[in-house]
């Protein structure tokens, strides 16, 4: 079943994996707005354990030994993808697949103050992405890259766009208010 997801989601045209792209950050941003922070917290932790699986699955378990080896160029992937389609689509898949995980870690963590919510969750995504990449070299499951860990910290920081924005804009209110 993850398997055939993958498969679509790799199979899309650019178009509408942006249009999912956008409107997966607009649930992100509404699930801030209207959600009580109790249930923030739940769907945060629910969702963060989710997006981990989903992330797991794709980037070990539903690999086989392919050799492995590593690519320790930053910006390889990326220039390659302005010559390739096939390297585009793993350079924008590397950032999809991350962005789920920047949504819900920051509902988990919306109770803490703004710079502890915001590094827990670029951290926590860079440690994971980095740990990946290490499992990926000593069990063989594929190249690791820099890039990827660029881009998955990117597409991290994607899904963390609409705690940032929602964040902001209650500050601001309630500034306004308070001058009032």
């Amino acid at each position: 079943m993850l398997t055939q997801l993958f498969y679509t989601i790799y199979n899309m045209q650019y178009s509408v994996l942006l249009i999912v792209v956008i409107l997966l950050l607009a649930a992100g941003g509404l699930l801030h707005i209207f959600l009580s922070e109790r249930a923030k917290h739940i769907v945060g932790i629910v969702g963060t354990a989710l997006a981990l699986w989903l992330i797991i699955y794709a980037t070990i378990l539903s690999r086989s030994e392919t050799g492995g080896g590593m690519m320790l160029t930053p910006g390889y992937s990326i220039k390659r993808a302005m010559e390739s389609s096939i390297y585009l689509r793993m350079v924008l898949l590397n950032i999809f697949l991350f962005i789920p995980y920047g949504v819900f870690v920051t509902l988990a963590f919306d109770g803490e103050s703004f710079k502890k919510t915001l590094l827990i969750s670029i951290l926590s995504a860079l440690c994971i992405t980095v740990l990946i990449e290490v499992t990926q070299v000593l069990f063989r499951l594929g190249t690791a890259e820099t890039d990827d860990v660029i881009l998955n910290v990117f597409g991290a920081f994607l899904g963390i766009l609409p705690y940032i924005i929602v964040r902001s804009v209650r500050e601001r209110r309630q500034m306004r208010h308070s001058q009032q």
